[in-house]
């Protein structure tokens, strides 16, 4: 059965080559082979959608419809595209479709990838959501020197809704594209196929090592480098970085993880930290696998800050030789450092008002003239 034809009469080799599954029924389209008019029909049931020959009945007997030397790495992979597509309409041929085509743009602007859109190879698309394969089905076809990153473009459409099946050429024959192997992927959930209903998009990176789909440079790695430190991140200069430690963290591009590098900078050094944690305050603890990262709010040039990152009732009071974060119930406005506490205050004057140049503490407002 032939699978590839030219759209026009007199292209080239390659040139304006279409598989039935972009051809519309009674549209003429020309082989590869002889140039005779074909047409595509089928394309449910067993059969995949397929062209044949309109000059003889029962179709050209002597022509197999591919040009003279055979068909190219590209041609056969529109050929396997095609045949996705026919199988896909095949299996959900019960289900309401809004969509069941080849090369389609799937919007995952809102996904954490750095992507917005990504193209299908073979997609149906449900009108009304399928309790296990979510908005639809993806089948990306991986054929010949195929380099889409697996896991995360599987993180993409998994966060877009979508179930995705990644196909090879053991899951088809020439003139098919066999269902059995792509309920089997599904069911035995061997890396080659994921839902929505099975798998959150974060979880690809459990099946997966990142470091074989990633590089890893600078110095920055998966590991914690310091894993015994009870981190306190915050934004710096340059990276966030645990003032506690002076570990520095990010989220990976790609891969949407979590990343570490040690800063062995000799001339950085962390800060002198005292923490509290009063027993009804609880230090914020993600599920997603990132840290939490304080955003400090306060007044200008204050010492006195708290976390404004939902949930996180932390604050900062910043000395000159120390910092104490408190997890409290109290204002920011009565934290002090140890310094601050014992300090013979000693005031002058800055852009926001006074504070004591041994330790740090800004002068409290005195209504009443008292001396400090």
């Amino acid at each position: 059965m032939p699978f590839l034809a030219h759209r026009e009469q007199e292209a080239g080799a390659t040139q304006g080559l279409v598989t039935p599954e972009e051809v519309g029924d009674g549209v003429d389209v020309y082989c590869l082979e002889c140039g005779d008019r074909m047409r595509p029909r089928g394309g449910s049931g067993e059969k995949a959608r397929h062209f044949f020959h309109v000059e003889s009945v029962g179709g050209n007997k002597g022509c197999s419809g591919l040009s003279g030397g055979g068909i190219g790495e590209s041609e056969q992979h529109q050929v396997l595209k095609s045949l996705a597509v026919s199988g896909l309409r095949t299996r959900f041929e019960d289900e309401n479709l809004s969509l069941c085509s080849s090369e389609v743009a799937v919007d995952v602007d809102d996904t954490s990838s750095s992507a917005s859109v990504r193209r299908a190879d073979a997609l149906v698309e449900f009108e009304e959501k399928n309790q296990f394969f979510g908005e639809g089905v993806v089948v990306e076809v991986q054929y010949g020197n195929e380099a889409k990153n697996i896991p995360q473009v599987s993180q993409d459409y998994l966060a877009a809704g979508f179930s995705v099946m990644w196909a090879f050429e053991d899951d088809f024959t020439s003139d098919r594209f066999l269902l059995d192997r792509f309920e089997r992927a599904f069911q035995q959930q061997d890396g080659t196929a994921f839902s929505p209903y099975s798998t959150e998009p974060n979880e690809i990176w459990e099946v997966f090592d990142p470091r074989e789909w990633f590089e890893f440079s600078d110095g920055w790695q998966l590991e914690d480098p310091k894993p015994d430190c009870s981190h306190e991140f915050e934004h710096g200069r340059d990276e966030i970085e645990c003032i506690r430690c002076s570990t520095e963290y990010r989220r990976h591009r790609g891969s949407q993880l979590a990343i570490y590098r040690e800063n062995n900078d000799p001339m950085h050094r962390p800060e002198i930290v005292y923490v509290r944690v009063d027993d009804h305050v609880e230090k914020p603890e993600p599920d997603d696998g990132h840290p939490h990262v304080h955003s400090w709010r306060g007044g200008y040039e204050s010492t006195k800050l708290r976390c404004g990152e939902f949930g996180c009732q932390a604050k900062k009071v910043d000395g000159k030789g120390e910092i104490v974060i408190e997890y409290t119930r109290k204002s920011a406005e009565e934290l002090e450092t140890r310094e601050m506490k014992h300090c013979q205050h000693e005031w002058r004057r800055t852009g926001s008002g006074e504070e004591c140049w041994k330790c740090g503490k800004e002068k409290p407002d005195d209504p009443y003239g008292q001396s400090w």
